[in-house]
């Protein structure tokens, strides 16, 4: 080989060292140019990310969220965005670069997104007390009507409120919805406790005058009463107990208690009264009675003595119970004389219901045994009068109605302990021990279904006395 073939060989590998040297500074170029075109789009990306979270941050502001809640985010975003940097070992190499760059852009995405639950969070709990407030609100417009008060007004702001409310989707627009009402309840109240003392003077006013009005009839009917019979002191002292409470009286319950301590008192008066009026009405015509009875020639000497007797218990009696004993000792008294004016007994033994006395004498031979109030049949289902005679004896009896339940004559079946049967058809007479009251009256529409009821105790005497065939007087 030549010299010169070999210095032109050297220059052919000098040559094609430096095109390989130019491939490869041209390819170290394009790799750096490539890698510093991916940082710088990682890094706009992450800038826009926090741009959107700034965003996000200033709005959240702009709708009244605290900075308290806000604080825990922007310390988080100040910490995790450090400086990228441009080092040289990323110009060839940029992946860790772009890593740490997208890394802070997902981050700040996801603070952006802890701003949205923290306005949900907040949103939350403002309209739960914004809730509350409205619940106050409709409380107190409910409590001032019900007092009188106008509250039309704010019944509609108080449901112009309720739509909003569950419209607002931030505190700002929370508060909003409930800001027309800031002091209104308080107002309601103030004007519903104003309208309650009203109501409250005017009611206590009513009481009052009512109560004093109570007071001057009961006065009236005492005074009346004393007028025509002895007063017992305690009733007197009652009377004047109402006066001294009604003087220490501060309140409507006060009053009614009184009214109602006025309205027992009264109501004792006329039972006192009612009970002395019967007795005077039963001596009046006991009198009468007996008299007729001399006049027919038949002895009333015991009969006057006793009436005598009864009559100077009316003229002391002070209480309903001694003037009801005098009235019933007038009455038997007495009847044994009006049934032989007005009918005529027969030998033997006999017994005499009368209908309008609703009492009942046995007589033997003539002579008067035993008399009793008793209970016969009331208007829809009478007793028959007439003259017949005990068919029959049963003791002790169970009573079953024939008649179907639901019409007038049905009723729940029953035990009595003794029963005379004097006329077909199940009439007769027995005792009734759910019966507390016999007499005058009695048969009015709680009268029996036809039969003739009388006293429990009486019934054993009357059982063992009357015989079969022993007549019965109903007139």
């Amino acid at each position: 080989m030549t010299e010169r073939s070999a210095r032109h060989r050297r220059r052919l590998r000098r040559w094609a060292l430096g095109a390989l040297l130019v491939i490869a500074l041209a390819a170290i170029g394009t790799l750096a140019v490539a890698a510093q075109s991916t940082l710088h789009n990682a890094r706009v990306q992450r800038d826009q990310a926090q741009a959107q979270l700034d965003a996000a941050l200033a709005a959240a502001r702009a709708v009244a969220m605290p900075d308290g809640d806000l604080t825990p985010i922007v310390s988080k975003e100040q910490a995790d965005l450090t400086d990228t940097g441009t080092g040289a070992e990323w110009l060839v190499f940029p992946a860790p670069g772009q890593q740490k760059l997208s890394g802070e852009t997902a981050a700040l995405g996801g603070l952006r997104d802890d701003v949205g639950k923290a306005i949900s969070l907040r949103t939350s709990v403002a309209r739960t007390s914004a809730a509350a407030s409205l619940r106050g609100y409709r409380d107190a417009i409910t409590s001032a009507q019900a007092v009188g008060v106008d509250s039309s007004a704010d019944a509609k702001i108080a449901a112009a409120d309720s739509v909003a409310l569950d419209a607002a989707t931030n505190p700002a627009a929370v508060a909003a919805a409930v800001s027309n009402i800031s002091g209104a309840t308080s107002r309601l109240a103030d004007a519903a406790a104003t309208a309650q003392q009203a109501a409250t003077a005017a009611t206590l006013a009513d009481a009052r005058q009512h109560t004093q009005a109570s007071l001057t009839a009961l006065d009236t009917q005492l005074a009346a009463a004393q007028a025509v019979m002895p007063i017992g002191a305690g009733t007197v002292k009652s009377v004047s107990d109402q006066h001294v409470l009604f003087d220490a009286a501060l309140t409507p319950a006060d009053y009614g208690v009184i009214l109602g301590n006025v309205k027992f008192v009264a109501g004792q008066l006329d039972i006192l009264t009612s009970a002395l009026a019967d007795a005077t009405a039963a001596l009046t015509a006991g009198r009468a009675a007996l008299a007729s009875a001399a006049a027919a020639g038949l002895d009333t000497t015991a009969a006057s003595a006793s009436l005598t007797s009864a009559g100077q218990q009316v003229a002391v009696a002070d209480t309903p119970q001694v003037l009801e004993k005098a009235t019933y000792t007038v009455n038997m008294t007495v009847a044994p004389f009006a049934d032989r004016l007005g009918i005529t007994l027969p030998g033997g033994k006999v017994i005499v219901v009368s209908l309008a006395r609703q009492d009942m004498t046995t007589y033997q031979d003539g002579v008067p045994l035993m008399s009793t109030y008793v209970t016969t049949g009331r208007p829809a289902l009478p007793t028959p009068p007439g003259t017949t005679s005990v068919l029959s004896k049963s003791s002790p009896f169970h009573m079953v109605s024939s008649w179907p339940v639901g019409t007038i004559g049905w009723y729940e079946p029953s035990w009595v302990q003794y029963v005379l049967w004097f006329r077909s058809g199940g009439f007769g007479i027995h005792d009734a021990p759910w019966r507390d009251r016999y007499g005058p009256g009695t048969d009015d529409g709680n009268g029996s279904h036809g039969c003739i009821n009388i006293p429990g105790d009486l019934m054993p005497a009357l059982f063992s006395w009357a015989d079969l065939g022993t007549t019965v007087i109903v007139h």
